[in-house]
C-alpha cells in the first residue's frame, strides 16, 4: 500500500511554523522578549525583560500614545514628543524624574505609577512657575504659582485652581489676603490697593459684594503701616485667626447698640482696628454690592462729615442725613 506524500505547500507551511515556533523561544528565552498587556496601568508593552524588569520596548498605552522606553538611559519618549527622564519602576516613571511635554511644560519632582505626583516644580511655556503640591500632574494642595508679569500666589489649590486660603502679592504692588474659589476672590478677605486705599470684607466672584469696611488712602499717610500688614506671612495660624475676625470684631462694626473693644488676635486685624478709632480717616462701613457702595452703610469724610443710610451704585440716596460731625 502505497503512502500518500504531503504536498510541497505543506511541508514548506510545516517549516514555516517550526521556524517560527523556534524563533519565538529564541527571542523568549535567550534576548528575553516579552508582551505584556497590564490593564491596570493601561497599556501594552512589546520589548526586552531581563530578570522580570523591562530593558527596551514599545509602549502603547490605551489612550493611543506610543512609546519608547530605555531602561539603561532611564527613559520615555512618547511618539507625540513627550519625554521623560528619571526614575523608573518596570515601564512607569516612578521616583524623581523631570517630563518635558510637547507642548512646552516641564514636570520636575516626584512621581509615582506613571504621573506626577508628590512635590513637584511645574514649568509652563508661558513662563508662568507653579512649586507645591501635585497630583496626577494638576496642582492640588499647598503651592505657590508665580505668573511671568511677577505677580505671586501663595495658598491652596484643588483641581488646579486656587480654592481656598491664599495670599497674591500683584505685580502693580497691590495685595489681597483671603478666600478664594475657582481662581476668584471669593469669600472672607483683605485688599491693598495699587493707590493706597484697603478694604476688608466680604468678596463674591472677584468682586466686593456683602458686609465690607473701605479706607481711602487720602486719610493720612497710612500707607507704610498698610503694607506692613499685608507683608504677612500666612500661616495655618494666621489662616485661623484671620477667619475668627470675620466672626467677632468685623460683626461688631455692623451690629447696633454699644460697641465693645476690638478682641482680635490676629496681627493683621490688631493693627486695623487701631487703625479704625483714628479721627482722620475717610471710610465707609457698609453693604456693598459688585465694587460698589451699595445698601445701608456709613460714610465718613476726612473733614469729619458724617453721612448714614441708604447707597446705590456707589452714590448717596438722601444727602439731608449728612452731618457735620460724628457723635
Amino acid at each position: 500500500m502505497n503512502k500518500k506524500r504531503l504536498h510541497p505547500l505543506a511541508l514548506i507551511f510545516i517549516f514555516a511554523v517550526a521556524a517560527l515556533v523556534i524563533t519565538l523561544l529564541v527571542l523568549y528565552l535567550f534576548v528575553g522578549l516579552r508582551y505584556v498587556n497590564d490593564k491596570t496601568m493601561e497599556l501594552k508593552f512589546v520589548g526586552r525583560v531581563e530578570k522580570g524588569v523591562p530593558v527596551s520596548g514599545k509602549i502603547y498605552y490605551y489612550d493611543g500614545r506610543v512609546g519608547d522606553l530605555d531602561a539603561e538611559k532611564k527613559t520615555i519618549v512618547t511618539e507625540n514628543g513627550d519625554k521623560y527622564v528619571g526614575a523608573l519602576s518596570g515601564y512607569l516613571p516612578h521616583g524623581k524624574g523631570t517630563l518635558t511635554k510637547a507642548d512646552g511644560t516641564i514636570f520636575e519632582g516626584d512621581f509615582y505609577e506613571g504621573s506626577c505626583t508628590g512635590i513637584a516644580r511645574i514649568t509652563y511655556a508661558s513662563g508662568d512657575i507653579y512649586e507645591g503640591e501635585v497630583d496626577h500632574e494638576s496642582r492640588e494642595g499647598n503651592g505657590k504659582y508665580i505668573s511671568s508679569d511677577g505677580t505671586v500666589y501663595v495658598g491652596s489649590f484643588k483641581d488646579g485652581e486656587k480654592n481656598g486660603f491664599g495670599k497674591t502679592s500683584f505685580s502693580d504692588g497691590s495685595v489681597y489676603i483671603g478666600q478664594y474659589k475657582d481662581s476668584v476672590k471669593d469669600g472672607k478677605g483683605a485688599n491693598l490697593f495699587v493707590e493706597g486705599d484697603i478694604y476688608v470684607g466680604d468678596f463674591a466672584s472677584d468682586k466686593r459684594t456683602g458686609k465690607g469696611i473701605y479706607i481711602w488712602a487720602k486719610s493720612e499717610e497710612y500707607s507704610s503701616e498698610f503694607d506692613s500688614l499685608f507683608d504677612a506671612e500666612v500661616t495655618d495660624e494666621f489662616i485661623s485667626s484671620f477667619l475668627a475676625y470675620f466672626e467677632g470684631d468685623f460683626v461688631r462694626h455692623f451690629s447696633e447698640g454699644e460697641k465693645t473693644d476690638a478682641t482680635t488676635v490676629n496681627p493683621f486685624f490688631t493693627t486695623f482696628e487701631e487703625i479704625l478709632t483714628r479721627s482722620q480717616l475717610e471710610i465707609y462701613i457698609g453693604d456693598f454690592k459688585e465694587n460698589e457702595m451699595s445698601g445701608e452703610g456709613k460714610y465718613r469724610w476726612l473733614s469729619g462729615r458724617v453721612y448714614e443710610g441708604l447707597f446705590e451704585n456707589g452714590a448717596i440716596l438722601k444727602e439731608e442725613k449728612i452731618s457735620e460731625s460724628e457723635e
